[in-house]
Order: structure tokens, then C-alpha cells, then sequence
């Protein structure tokens, strides 16, 4: 099988419920969801691309003269409303409140930013965090980052 050449192409028809159980395995195990698919069906091959694996690897880089004091408001704003309060708390404590200056966040921090900014499901949570989840994205990287 190490010989075979891939040339055939399947296309597979979801429900909207298989789709979001996809999904919802996608996150829940931090896999893409081809990666999900050959888990569920072992025998399909993995063709991994180069671009993902770099992406997945590389932590984001912040910005060296990103507006601190719009930082701190939005995190302020999100801690007082006890919405998106870990992410908040976690970015004031690895960005403003410790005395070295970092030029990324931690891998759990960058991807919840990155799941708020991107979010799953839309409630009220979701409504009022995920815009200042993409300001903040803005604010640190300049951009804003696909979910990885």
C-alpha cells in the first residue's frame, strides 16, 4: 500500500447534525476533520499537507507595540462581565500583569482566544466575547487568526 498512488476523489453527503458531530470531534480531540474521518475509518490513508503541519506547530507571534491599554480594557470589560473570563484572565496574567515581555501567548491560551473568536455555537456568551475576542486578536497579532 506505500506504493499506491491516490488518485480517486470521494465526495460524502453529511446531515447538518453528522456535520456538527464532526465538528464537535474536530475540537474535542484538536484534529482537522479529515483526521477525524481516517480515525473513524483506519484503512483511508493521510495525506498531510505542508502548510498545516507548520501552522500547527508555530505559536502566533505578538505584535512588540500592541496597544496595552485597549488590552486591559477589553479584559477588564470581559472579567467584569463573567464572560470569557479564563481567556481575560489568562491574557492580563501572561501579557500585562508579569514583568517579562513575551512575544506569544501559551498554546491553551492562544487557542481559546482563537475558539472565541471563532466560536462553535452563537448564544449570548458567544454574542458579546467573540467581538472582543477579534479585537483582541487584532490588537496582538494584527490580524485575525483562522482557528486552528
Amino acid at each position: 500500500m506505500a506504493n499506491e498512488k491516490f488518485d480517486q476523489e470521494i465526495t460524502v453527503r453529511l446531515s447538518a447534525s453528522n456535520i456538527k458531530t464532526l465538528h464537535f470531534l474536530s475540537v474535542s480531540w484538536n484534529m482537522n476533520i479529515s483526521e477525524v474521518i481516517r480515525v473513524l475509518i483506519p484503512k483511508l490513508p493521510h495525506l498531510s499537507s505542508i502548510n498545516q503541519a507548520d501552522n500547527e506547530k508555530s505559536p502566533l507571534k505578538i505584535l512588540e507595540d500592541f496597544d496595552r491599554t485597549r488590552l486591559s480594557e477589553i479584559l477588564g470589560e470581559l472579567i467584569s462581565e463573567k464572560k470569557a473570563k479564563t481567556l481575560a484572565t489568562e491574557i492580563r496574567e501572561q501579557l500585562l500583569d508579569c514583568g517579562d515581555k513575551r512575544n506569544n501567548l501559551t498554546g491553551t491560551t492562544e487557542k481559546r482566544l482563537l475558539r472565541w473568536a471563532h466560536p462553535a455555537r452563537f448564544d449570548e456568551r458567544t454574542k458579546y466575547a467573540t467581538p472582543k475576542a477579534v479585537e483582541i486578536c487584532r490588537i496582538l497579532y494584527g490580524f485575525l487568526p483562522p482557528r486552528k
